[in-house]
């Protein structure tokens, strides 16, 4: 159920991450990547409560920006999946938020990063409307490459923790989310992801698996 997708992550001390989640509904796999910034150049908006559309930001360089989001986890059941929300940078002031008629977004939290002009090798926006989905990307060095994603479904047969995607750079030339109940059947899933090459900046990739009796790791 959505309880197994609804993480959170902090950066215990200098060589440690510290995972939770909601409860210990069987096992669950993490994938995660970290990010050390060379330089303090970084800015950061922050947003909350989302409206439908447009929502007015501080202008940014659609070239080196990038927006990321958390659910409402309060919410209780498949409530707390209804707050999956995609994201897209529609203008130099505007973050365009998008999700399922009539459900809610009362508590989704947005932010908006912009970095450096020197931080940033090459930044790419890829579209899709199914998980699975794979796509087909300009080449990038991988250990200089962020994915950030946001979608939401909008059909029945699409309920969010089945349809939400894992993404991943599947190679240095594809981008590919993955269905998190492992199955192949494509289901209607508006998703937009930002593949962002960094220079001077390493990133690590690994996974963590979630036994059935596991609330941290």
């Amino acid at each position: 159920g959505s309880d197994r997708q609804t993480f959170s992550v902090e950066l215990a001390s200098a060589t440690s991450l510290q995972f939770e989640r909601i409860d210990r509904n069987g096992d669950t796999t993490i994938e995660w990547e970290v990010i050390e910034f060379d330089d303090a150049g970084l800015t950061v908006q922050h947003l909350s409560g989302l409206a439908i559309g447009a929502n007015a930001i501080t202008a940014v360089d659609l070239s080196r920006a990038v927006p990321i989001s958390s659910g409402n986890t309060t919410l209780a059941g498949d409530d707390r999946a209804r707050n999956y929300v995609e994201l897209e940078l529609t203008s130099t002031t505007a973050l365009t938020a998008r999700y399922r008629t009539g459900w809610p977004v009362a508590g989704v939290i947005a932010q908006v990063l912009e970095l450096p002009p020197a931080d940033v090798e090459s930044l790419q926006v890829v579209s899709t409307a199914a998980v699975p989905f794979a796509a087909a990307i300009t080449s990038v060095d991988e250990t200089k490459t962020l994915t950030f994603g946001t979608g939401y479904a909008d059909s029945t047969d699409a309920i969010n923790n089945n349809g939400h995607g894992t993404l991943d750079l599947a190679s240095a030339t594809s981008l590919e989310a993955v269905r998190s109940d492992g199955s192949a059947t494509a289901v209607t899933f508006d998703y937009t992801a930002y593949v962002l090459e960094l220079t001077g900046s390493d990133v690590q990739r690994g996974s963590e698996v979630f036994s059935p009796t596991d609330l941290s790791l």
